[in-house]
């Protein structure tokens, strides 16, 4: 019995074995008590000696979790107590509280509060009220009636603890009784306010941090406990900090595998996805250890909300945008929740609400409705209809509805959650006023602009302090979007002093949120300009052209040119200069706008249709008929495919076409088309003023196909439609005056005639027609000007004019028409448009050689602009005899080098070189090399370019060392000019210089050389672009080389993330994953390891070759091997072998042998020791055909001479040890692990031999 209560106290006090350490207790006391009467306990020793087996025995139960064990022991020792020792009140009272405390854990709170509350009379009548002994019963009894809501009582009993504790200096206590308080606060529901909560826990953590041993296991709970309310409350920052310590120090305590890291990790996750901005990624890493800790657990860990975890995982990915993930991960947290309770608990249908929105972002919105109504009805049975969490859902199905444009029903929803938000208005606001601003929105969509209004108004009210000069701050930008809106609102009734007032209120707003020059500035000031406008005032037109000039402006300085409201400025701003007859203007803000609608939406969309109707009218006004009838035939047919054919715009299409049509002559199709664009007018049931347009042109078509009288009806139609509809001056009377005037003419009846001519002549008399020659002059200035401030493309347009202008009034083979010709290709050059290029440049040198003859000197420039078209065009036998014609030429006028003889030099080394002609191309470019340097000096761009061509030269025949010193003095060149180089050019001369490198296996230079390319492309073209992913991949490998495995892996990661996410998996993918899976299994880490390999296996078999294939085999033989599962990975090797002896290549000999050898370690190991000498006596053969001192060959031998001492056969075996250490030796120097190991081997084998002898 003594032996076995030693024993107990061992397990119990020093090995913490608490089951073990019971039952020595009790095996001790049925030993004492075989003989046991009621004569023994008048025997002090015997009754101290049960008295404190039993009292162990309670204990022990207690910490191994075993509770109705524990009651049993501890009431037994409390009976033989007070049967035996009635005097020993003390020992009674701390058996009492132990017994307290093991009930308060059952929850049979009332008995514990009982037993506590005998305990407590006990300890006072013997300590007195400020005992530590004292302290510690208040503070378990505290704890009871906390968890049975009696928290007054609670409050006393913590208090009176804790100042004992204070007044002690005993910390541990003060952290205990803070931490209670802190739950208890946390736990009120009458209380909603946490602060009293965060208060306590802070105090504990103080109290905590004065304790020597404060990074233990109670810390890490303490540190969960208050980060956990510290995200409750949203103070993320704070939470982030404790949080982090928290799994700091229980990590390191348990490890990995822990309910309480699981924990922790669970409420990091939701931290970093409650941020702002979110961490989406930290949050999902996080919740993945989580799922990965519950699964490895042998039982459930109950105590680990899993269903939260993958609630969490479904906000994560829904902030993602991964919707369908969200909807997976919801709809299993569901599950989950409902396998533990009922279908209608309040978590589900929190859950339930996420699931809503999820499926409505996925727009599966019958889906999303049946989730949100199945969280309505929960939260409406369980919480009420005046509950916030109510109105949260119906606000959530409100928001549905607005996603599927049912604006009266989302008003409905809304209308329910304003008024239930109203009722939390003070802790809430927020959510009410988001509530009303959406009831704005939606009465928009209705059209009850009103009531938009009203709502607007309301939320800018509740947001900004009642007085606005008080100083206090508010959200600017929030109210600024609300005064845009409140602006639209007021707008759409016609109220524009009050529209512009919100406007501007809403502008001032956005300047001092963010800025002057801020795109919400720009969006308002765009509907200023459209609000302007609306009132059609002339004073106002010019403000309005400032406005839409601000918006462009403002886009363009913020690096989005191509953006919708950019295009919607510049139609605007168009249509106010057409409108103006400022036609030079327009023109160029049309084809910006072209281009931008284009490159967004497509050049079917009904906005590039809209755009090539006003260009048709721009180019109509021009006289530029082509042009015009090309555009508006473009406009008919986009307005056709996207509107349908009874649309306004088709109709107006028609009306243009017609007019165009007449002016051609082709008036019977004129008339058709004309006709069925009066008919849509009619139709559509059109203002008056419209079906007048209509049948104006009718009449001029019929005026010029001289049906006189067919056209007079119309005209006069028309007529009296003008002026009743516009006035006696309007110049649609004024055009209908005109034609019947010239119809009376035509009649002889000239007193009409003259009539009509003279009220024409009175409205007319304000119009001006534009000289030819004045508009060649502007447009080819214009386009000069914008040539030379190398704004191409506008500049474009301006020749283009410049051209048809001089076509209409020169003729097409005129001198002028040579300079805008060539400047045209020019840009198209510059384009990489090189046939359009080519097109204008060869019109160019045909003027020129007309007018000034062949080897003038207009003549070569153009020759040499040809040259490098045709390079570039890679018809290097067509550029470089321009290019020898454009030298020949030059020496004959002048023998000093220029500028363009470097370039010329320059370029035909790359023709040269694009023929596989590299000496001749090394002889140009030096040419190059020399004039460049004396022109522009030897730290000019134009030399560093040149030395990179001559390095690419020079790297293709061979000379690696010459083109490694070529491309470092490029390089320095390059770096030299940091604001002027061509990234592109200093991108790909790091990459061929790091190829280099990697063939000399000048590893770090090399890795120095990918990480700059790396940079340099993570600039040029984006660090998720392929170019980013092949370069990383690069850097992986030579990490490798270099044993750093760990940035290795990172590389070799990031490569094949950036590959998956933009597109499917590929060759690279594969190798990357079996360089991760070695690098894994190096770590020892095999089990990921494999799953790599696995990975890059099957990738493997869908892309590559069956030798590389074999390779991967390899690889998860290797890494099963050293795992300890020889005998699963003699699979994968004997599989590997097999395909390997199916090829016939050569090349692949090593990769064989290594097979070989591999496999035979693992065939050794399984015991099998001919096999394994059989195949490392084959891979030692093919290794020796490649070298007899190579180490592979004292691999093998390494391990043949093991094989051959598992035989015995220690001869032999010494001998290939002798061997293998002689190569080793000579490879890899003294040091090095390996040779150490063939030493051992040798001494073992040694010493058997000295032994034997």
């Amino acid at each position: 019995a003594l032996v076995l209560k030693k024993m107990g106290d061992i397990n119990l006090l020093h090995l913490k074995k608490f089951e073990d350490a019971a039952k020595s207790f009790i095996d001790a006391m049925e030993i004492r008590r075989r003989h046991e009467t009621e004569e023994s306990f008048e025997d002090d020793v015997y009754a101290n000696q049960i008295l404190h087996l039993v009292l162990q025995a309670a204990k022990s139960f207690t910490l191994s979790n075993d509770n109705e064990s524990a009651l049993m022991y501890y009431n037994e020792h409390i009976d033989l107590l007070d049967k035996y020792f009635p005097d020993e009140e003390d020992l009674l009272a701390d058996s009492l509280l132990e017994l307290g405390n093991v009930l308060s854990a059952k929850a049979s709170d009332d008995e514990a509060i009982e037993k506590l509350s005998d305990c407590l009379d006990i300890k006072l009548n013997l300590h007195g009220h400020d005992s530590a002994d004292v302290s510690d019963v208040r503070y378990s009894l505290a704890k009871c009636h906390a968890k049975c809501g009696q928290n007054d009582r609670a409050a006393q009993l913590f208090g009176e603890a804790l100042r004992c504790y204070e007044a002690e200096g005993n910390y541990q206590g003060v952290c205990n009784v803070y931490v209670a308080i802190g739950q208890m606060k946390s736990s009120d529901m009458n209380s909603p306010d946490r602060s009293a909560a965060l208060e306590s826990y802070e105090s504990a953590l103080k109290a905590r941090r004065q304790i020597a041993i404060a990074h233990d296991g109670e810390s890490a709970l303490l540190l969960y406990e208050y980060s956990t309310l510290l995200c409750q409350e949203g103070n993320f920052d704070a939470a982030s900090t404790h949080i982090e310590e928290a799994l700091k120090i229980q990590k390191r305590l348990s490890g990995l595998k822990d309910p309480l890291v699981a924990k922790i990790l669970l409420t990091k996750a939701r931290i970093n996805a409650k941020q702002v901005p979110p961490k989406h990624e930290i949050a999902l890493v996080c919740l993945e250890q989580v799922l990965f800790i519950q699964g490895s657990f042998q039982e459930d860990c109950t105590s680990l909300d899993v269903g939260l975890c993958h609630s969490l995982m479904g906000d994560v990915y829904l902030g993602q945008g991964e919707n369908k993930k969200a909807i997976d991960s919801f709809n299993e947290s569901i599950k989950i929740y409902l396998s533990i309770d009922s279908e209608d608990s309040v978590v589900c249908a929190a859950v339930y609400n996420d699931l809503g929105m999820a499926y409505g972002r996925a727009k599966e919105f019958d889906k999303a409705i049946e989730s949100l109504i199945q969280a309505l009805r929960i939260r409406k049975m369980k919480l009420g209809n005046e509950s916030l969490e109510y109105g949260q859902s119906v606000y959530s199905l409100a928001l549905i509805h607005v996603d599927m444009e049912k604006f009266n029903q989302a008003l409905n929803c809304l209308n329910e959650a304003v008024r239930v938000f109203e009722q939390y208005d003070d802790e809430e606001s927020d959510q009410l006023i988001q509530a009303i601003e959406l009831k704005g929105d939606c009465s928009f969509e209705v059209g009850d602009f009103a009531a938009s209004a009203a709502s607007f108004q309301g939320c800018i009210e509740a947001l900004i302090p009642a007085d606005d000069d008080s100083g206090k701050s508010y959200d600017r930008e929030r109210v600024a979007r609300l005064n845009c809106k409140l602006g639209h609102s007021y707008s759409k009734i016609d109220e524009y002093e009050q529209a512009f007032d919100s406007y501007s209120q809403s502008v001032k707003d956005y300047v001092k949120s963010s800025g002057a020059d801020d795109l919400k500035v720009a969006d308002v000031m765009y509907d200023i300009g459209i609000l302007l406008v609306e009132q059609d005032k002339d004073a106002l037109v010019s403000k309005a052209l400032v406005c839409f000039g601000e918006v462009v402006r403002i886009y363009k300085e913020k690096g989005r040119r191509i953006h919708a409201k950019v295009a919607d400025s510049l139609v605007q701003k168009s249509k106010i200069l057409i409108e103006q007859s400022d036609h030079d203007e327009a023109s160029p803000l049309l084809e910006d706008a072209l281009e931008v609608y284009r490159e967004l939406l497509g050049n079917d969309s009904t906005e590039v249709g809209q755009v090539m109707m006003l260009r048709g009218k721009l180019h109509d006004e021009c006289d530029n008929q082509d042009d015009a009838y090309r555009d508006f035939k473009e406009a008919l047919r986009i307005f056709q495919k996207c509107l349908g054919e009874d649309d306004v715009h088709v109709s107006l299409a028609l009306f243009n076409l017609g007019t165009i049509d007449a002016r051609k002559k082709e008036h019977a199709k004129a008339i058709e088309q004309c006709k069925e664009a009066l008919k849509i007018r009619v139709k559509r049931g059109d203002q008056d003023r419209d079906v007048a347009d209509s049948a104006f042109n009718i009449a001029t078509i019929y005026d010029d196909w001289g049906d006189s009288d067919q056209a007079f009806q119309y005209y006069s139609q028309c007529l009296k439609f003008y002026r009743e509809l516009a006035g006696d001056m309007d110049t649609s009377v004024g055009n209908c005056y005109y034609k019947l005037g010239s119809i009376h003419w035509a009649r002889g009846d000239v007193e009409l005639s003259m009539s009509n001519f003279l009220d024409a002549l009175r409205i007319f008399e304000q119009e001006d027609d534009t000289d030819g020659d004045v508009l060649i002059t502007l447009f080819g200035g214009l386009a000069r000007c914008y040539f030379r401030k190398e704004q191409f493309s506008v500049a474009m347009e301006w020749f283009l004019k410049h051209i048809r202008v001089l076509k209409i009034h020169r003729g097409e083979d005129c001198l002028e028409m040579a300079e805008p010709c060539f400047s045209v290709g020019l840009i198209y050059e510059k384009m990489d448009k090189f046939e359009e290029a080519l097109n204008f440049m060869s019109k160019a040198l045909m003027l020129f050689e007309k007018f000034h003859g062949k080897g003038s000197k207009d003549c070569q420039g153009c020759e040499l602009q040809i040259a490098k078209v045709l390079l570039a065009l890679e018809k290097y036998d067509e550029s470089l005899a321009k290019f020898k014609c454009y030298l020949s030429q030059y020496h004959k006028d002048q023998s000093e080098e220029t500028a363009d003889v470097a370039d010329a030099f320059h370029r035909m080394g790359q023709a040269l070189q694009g023929l596989d002609k590299c000496d001749e191309a090394r002889m140009f470019l030096k040419k190059a090399l020399r004039a460049s340097m004396k022109i522009h000096g030897n730290s000019s761009l134009q030399v560093a370019q040149v030395l990179v061509d001559l390095g690419n030269i020079m790297a293709k025949s061979g000379s690696s060392d010459e083109a490694i010193a070529v491309y470092d003095q490029s390089i320095a060149i390059f770096q030299k000019h940091p604001e002027d180089h061509d990234v592109d050019i200093l991108a790909s001369t790091y990459v061929s210089l790091a190829v280099l490198l990697d063939e000399k296996d000048d590893f770090e230079a090399s890795l120095h050389s990918w990480k700059n390319a790396l940079k340099l492309y993570s600039e040029l073209v984006g660090s998720g672009s392929d170019e980013v992913a092949e370069i990383l991949f690069k850097i992986g490998i030579l990490y490798n080389h270099l044993q750093n495995y760990d940035r290795a892996t990172s590389c070799f990661s990031e490569s094949v993330r950036i590959v998956r996410n933009n597109g499917d998996d590929d060759e690279m993918v594969a190798n990357a994953l079996c360089h991760i899976a070695k690098n894994y299994a190096r770590k020892r880490q095999f089990a990921r390891g494999l799953e790599m390999s696995m990975e890059a296996l099957r990738l493997k078999k869908q892309f590559c070759s069956a030798p590389e294939i074999a390779s991967c085999l390899v690889d998860c033989g290797d890494i099963l091997d050293g795992w300890g599962k020889p005998d699963q990975a003699l699979r994968f090797l004997d599989e590997a072998l097999r395909i390997y002896r199916e090829q016939e290549d050569e090349s692949h000999v090593t990769d064989v042998a290594n097979c070989k050898r591999t496999l035979g370690c693992v065939y050794r190991q399984l015991g099998d020791s001919k096999t394994a000498l059989d195949l490392l006596v084959g891979a030692l053969a093919q290794h020796r055909a490649q070298g007899d001192d190579t180490l592979e060959v004292a691999g093998d031998l390494f391990e043949i001479g093991q094989v051959y001492d598992s035989f015995g056969d220690r001869e032999k075996g010494l001998k290939c040890f002798e061997e293998c250490l002689k190569i080793r030796e000579e490879k890899l120097g003294s040091d090095h692990l390996d040779v150490m190991a063939a030493h051992k081997s040798i001494r073992k084998l040694q010493r058997h031999k000295d032994n034997s002898l």
